[in-house]
């Protein structure tokens, strides 16, 4: 069998041989899924002004990324600067995506040496939803540290109860970034269904599954109030007014939420053509119905109407879970990295098939497994060539406005620049959505930047005074790539599209 009981005795310290030989595996495979992260020549649109720009510290207190200032400041005085040291910083990020799956499979009580074990340390961080994170240089590395840091700590509560570490270890992870919330919620749920699913039905053995879980349970949603609170005094103290982001939805808004978050289902699991595929969706929806069946036939079998109630219960509530936090923020954000739960659905759907299935069930089970992760990889890296020919699309087309530039007299007074009704993706490209693969010619925080790197000089953004100047200009202005669809205007660069 791959699992024991909830009520076993205390774990063996950890890292145990065989963990350390699965995080081993587990950094090989996403070494090789995300290999081309690991160099220095992709860019996303935040990427250009990071790099030439300082990062203005109340924006981190205005996301509540508190703990995210403290690891900057201090990768930077060591030379590891988020924007530059991409290889360094990408290769530190897998290892800690390895470290996360081990303490999935820790958090599970997936033992043994069931050929599962791998990809189920890996389906969670190969999900083509994590290519968007993927996609900003700084992004990965703070998003692994939330995630060990979250996943550590339900591991603590799990194993040594509830205390201050595992709080700590919440409050420390929301304020690095907050993508670890809801992975860590979509755990505790499978977990406790695998719990619920390892017994015969009776009421105290579902008490004790409750009561296993109810440590982590507590950890994070104690964590999350003293984040809360610690994070709302630091905004005070430094004066800084909160990301419009970490508003709460108003009461009067929640039917209207409703139909968001029905109709973001409807796409995460059966409609997204952008980051899956009609076939590989068919297939993980067809696992998602053996697990429920698996599920409901161990029931049926312990003759318990708790089990046969909470299987379709629990999984459809970890499927909320992937909407997660969204659920109760005013702001409506729906991008790929705020839905990387989905990733750790599938591996609990994985999880429950193995644990309710026939040593030859399993061997299938984890050869299905093995061909997901590597789908998903493959459409990690449609993603990162895409990336890569929207780069070299917003290089060209940038090398030819400085050309132009640099032929007008007015090109010594040079200082900002814009695009206006710049094309935000390409028609070339199949996987934007989101802030996924954005043009950085569209997008108002990346033009001039983008300008300044061809240029070898930093171009700061221009005002908005500026801003409508070039507008007003464009709307009689001939359009790009005709002549006079490029202007200086007093130290203005103008392109009208």
């Amino acid at each position: 069998m791959t699992s024991s009981a909830p009520e076993a005795p205390a774990r063996a310290p950890w890292p145990s041989a065989a963990e350390q030989v699965r995080w081993l595996a587990a950094i090989g495979v996403l070494a090789a899924v995300w290999a081309p992260r690991l160099s220095q020549s992709f860019y996303s649109v935040d990427d250009y002004i990071l790099l030439q720009f300082p990062v203005r510290v109340e924006q981190f207190f205005q996301q509540g990324r508190f703990g995210q200032a403290a690891l900057w400041w201090g990768m930077t005085a060591l030379g590891l600067s988020p924007p530059h040291a991409v290889t360094a910083l990408a290769a530190l990020s897998v290892a800690l995506l390895g470290l996360s799956g081990v303490l999935l499979l820790r958090l599970w009580r997936m033992e043994g040496s069931n050929w599962l074990l791998v990809p189920l340390c890996v389906l969670p961080f190969a999900h083509p939803y994590a290519a968007e994170i993927w996609s900003f240089r700084i992004a990965p590395v703070f998003y692994a540290i939330a995630l060990v840091s979250a996943l550590g700590a339900l591991t603590l509560a799990r194993e040594r109860g509830l205390g201050p570490a595992p709080v700590g270890l919440v409050v420390f992870s929301l304020s690095v970034y907050q993508l670890g919330f809801n992975p860590a919620v979509v755990v505790i749920g499978m977990g406790l269904l695998l719990d619920i699913l390892r017994g015969r039905g009776s009421a105290d053995e579902l008490k004790d599954a409750v009561r296993g879980w109810w440590g982590p349970l507590a950890a994070l949603l104690g964590g999350t109030v003293a984040y809360l609170v610690l994070n709302a005094v630091l905004q005070r103290l430094a004066h800084t007014a909160p990301d419009a982001r970490g508003a709460f939805l108003p009461l009067g808004d929640l039917l209207v939420r409703a139909r968001e978050v029905r109709a973001l289902l409807a796409q995460v699991f059966f409609t997204d053509r952008h980051l899956s595929t009609q076939a590989l969706s068919s297939l993980l929806l067809a696992l998602l119905g053996l697990a429920v069946l698996a599920g409901l036939r161990r029931a049926a079998a312990n003759r318990s109407a708790w089990q046969l109630l909470l299987v379709p219960a629990l999984l459809a509530g970890c499927a909320l879970s992937v909407v997660g936090l969204m659920l109760a923020l005013k702001v409506w954000w729906p991008m790929p990295r705020t839905l990387t739960g989905i990733g750790f659905f599938w591996a609990g759907v994985f999880a429950l098939l193995d644990a309710n299935g026939s040593a030859a069930a399993r061997r299938v089970v984890a050869a299905t497994a093995c061909l997901v992760v590597v789908c998903f990889a493959g459409l990690c890296a449609r993603v990162t060539s895409d990336q890569a020919r929207l780069n070299a699309v917003d290089r060209a087309t940038a090398s030819r406005v400085v050309g132009r530039f640099e032929a007008s007299a007015a090109f010594p007074q040079l200082r900002t620049a814009l695009f206006v009704n710049g094309a935000v993706t390409y028609q070339i490209l199949d996987t934007q959505v989101g802030d996924l693969n954005l043009s950085a010619l569209g997008c108002t925080w990346s033009q001039a930047e983008i300008l300044g790197e061809l240029l070898g000089r930093p171009l700061p953004n221009p005002s908005d005074d500026e801003r409508a100047r070039g507008t007003a200009f464009c709307t009689k202005a001939a359009k790009w790539p005709a002549e006079g669809s490029t202007a200086i205007l007093d130290g203005v660069g103008v392109v009208c599209f």
